[in-house]
């Protein structure tokens, strides 16, 4: 099975989501031959690019805000 159906399965329980997605990408990762290291370092991308989105989606609307206050 594919990540993505992993994935999609994974929708269907929220409470286990997360958890699940992390499993199947951990195991992913693995039987591709991936160390340790690479995959901390993979999950450490995945949070910086999580917080660089968060941070264009906060100037984003930080903008939105100053547009709607201008006459």
């Amino acid at each position: 099975m594919h990540l993505e159906e992993h994935i999609t399965q994974a929708l269907e329980d929220s409470e286990n989501f997360s958890r699940k997605v992390a499993i199947s990408f951990f195991k992913t990762l693995k039987r591709a031959g991936c160390t340790d290291q690479q995959i901390v370092s993979v999950a450490t991308d995945v949070i910086g690019c999580l917080v660089e989105s968060l941070e264009k989606f906060e100037q984003k609307k930080i903008k939105e805000e100053k547009d709607h206050k201008t006459p």
